[in-house]
């Protein structure tokens, strides 16, 4: 997967249980040529829940879908970093789920192409 091409892309959809959830719209951020995504309402989200159970999931990112892996972070540093990533792309709008979000968030490691 080349990052750089998908840096300022904004639409995407996330997916953990393909068979329990619907794919649900996020958005990500790249920080040091890596992959995260951040839970809105953290541990409240379903989405968030199933990624934590589960691991694993499925991701669409510019009509296609990928097998994707999930690791929950948990460094405040490199937390603080996605966060600043999610001001800069994101705007005002990432510091309103800034309080629940660094509780549920991942890097996505993207296993194949599926679709």
């Amino acid at each position: 997967m080349n990052f750089e091409k998908i840096a300022y892309e904004k639409d995407i959809y996330i997916c953990p249980d393909p068979q329990g959830h619907r794919p649900v719209w996020i958005g990500f951020v790249l920080v040091e040529g890596k992959f995260y995504i951040e839970a809105e309402t953290g541990k409240r989200s379903s989405w968030g829940q199933a990624a934590f159970a589960s691991r694993t999931g499925q991701l669409t990112l510019q009509g296609r879908v990928y097998q994707v892996n999930f690791t929950p972070i948990t460094d405040d540093k490199l937390l603080d970093r996605i966060q600043a990533a999610y001001y800069e792309k994101y705007g005002p709008d990432a510091r309103l789920m800034e309080a629940h979000a660094r509780e549920a968030c991942f890097e996505v490691a993207f296993v194949g192409e599926i679709g």
